[in-house]
Order: C-alpha cells, then sequence, then structure tokens
C-alpha cells in the first residue's frame, strides 16, 4: 500500500494478493476496470476518511491498521457489485442472483460434499435442467464444473501451506488421494507432487 499526492488529489494504491495457484473464482469475476463515483457510495465515506488519514500520517501500526481497512473497503465494494449486478459473469454474477447465490455458498461452505447437479439444483430451488442451464449462462461454467475449479483452489492453498495430499483429496470431496490426484491433473496437466515442487521453485527465496 503506498499513498501518493498528485498535484492536488490524493491517492491510495493497494496491491491484492489472491495467493498462488490457479486464478480464485473471485479473481475471474473481477472486471478489469471498475470505476465508483463516490457519490453512489455515501456510506463509505466514514470509512474512506479513516483510511485517507491513516495512509497520509505516520501513525505506530500505521501498515495492520491500513490491511484492514482496505480489506473491509474490498468486501463492501464486492458486495455493492453483487446488489447491483455490475458483474456480467463469474462468481460475482452467480452471487447476485439469490437462487444461484444459495447454491454457491452451499459449495464454498461444504465443498466436500459429494455434490451433484440435483442437489445443488435443490439448494437453488430450481428445477435440474433450468439450474444448470442458468449457471453456464451467469459464470461461464457447468454447475460441476464451478465445483471442481473452487475445490482446487482450496486444494492449491492447502498443499502449499503443507497438508498431504490424502488430507487435501478428503477435505475436496475425493474417496482418495488417487482420485484427487487424477482430478488435480486434469486440471492443471500435473500431479500435486510435480505442480507444489515447481510452485516451490517459482517462490523467490
Amino acid at each position: 500500500m503506498e499513498p501518493r499526492q498528485l498535484g492536488g488529489c490524493d491517492l491510495v494504491c493497494a496491491a491484492i494478493s489472491f495467493g498462488q495457484g490457479i486464478a480464485s473464482p473471485l479473481q475471474l469475476a473481477l472486471p478489469d476496470v471498475l470505476v465508483l463515483p463516490l457519490s453512489e457510495l455515501p456510506t463509505l465515506a466514514p470509512l474512506l476518511t479513516l483510511l485517507f488519514d491513516e495512509a497520509f500520517s505516520n501513525h505506530y501500526g500505521q501498515e495492520p491498521v491500513l490491511t484492514r481497512l482496505l480489506e473491509t473497503l474490498l468486501i463492501l465494494l464486492l458486495r455493492h457489485m453483487v446488489e447491483l449486478g455490475l458483474c456480467q459473469q463469474g462468481m460475482l454474477a452467480g452471487l447476485s442472483d439469490p437462487r444461484l447465490a444459495r447454491a454457491i455458498a452451499a459449495m464454498h461452505l461444504r465443498s466436500e460434499e459429494g455434490w451433484t447437479v440435483a442437489t445443488l439444483a435443490q439448494e437453488a430451488g430450481m428445477s435440474r435442467a433450468r439450474f444448470a442451464a442458468h449457471v453456464q449462462v451467469q459464470t461461464g461454467l457447468s454447475p460441476l464444473g464451478y465445483l471442481t475449479q473452487w475445490r482446487m483452489q482450496l486444494a492449491c492453498q492447502q498443499l502449499l501451506a503443507g497438508e498431504s495430499i490424502t488430507q487435501v483429496a478428503l477435505g475436496a470431496g475425493y474417496s482418495g488421494s488417487i482420485a484427487f490426484s487424477r482430478a488435480f491433473e486434469r486440471e492443471f496437466g500435473l500431479s500435486p507432487g510435480r505442480w507444489l515442487k515447481a510452485q516451490k521453485s517459482a517462490t523467490p527465496k
């Protein structure tokens, strides 16, 4: 995070990391550019005032305070985008639809369950065919394709955190390490072990 002053304009810049591994569904759902006039978000005024005051001061503990403020700002901006339907495709577009949001939330919270298109459609309160078609239109993925992408994102983070392949496999809803490894290799073209080794080799020392 870096505050700058440009000709009377106060500018606060921040870099947000989504972690290593495949691009997260949230990252893929974000537009390349988003411009939101502050007049459309009056409830953010107190937070932005605090953010700018902190950015251009030199108080003890400034960095963690700025980090928390920026995280809060990002969450509120994402909420605004979902509520107004500003994203036309991807996870945020799915969350903008109350029916799909129920199924997506279930996948996120209970990714290890043995979900099928039928059980996910029940979560959404829709017919199987209509649900599958609607998910495809809104997110660009089939329901199980979205679930696999989400599971693999979680699996990547868990592997990087040092969990064993067996632990990650069971946590991702697979029957064992062999089934998980096959799914992982279909997604990345590498076995989990080789992928992890490549990630560690690419990480700056």
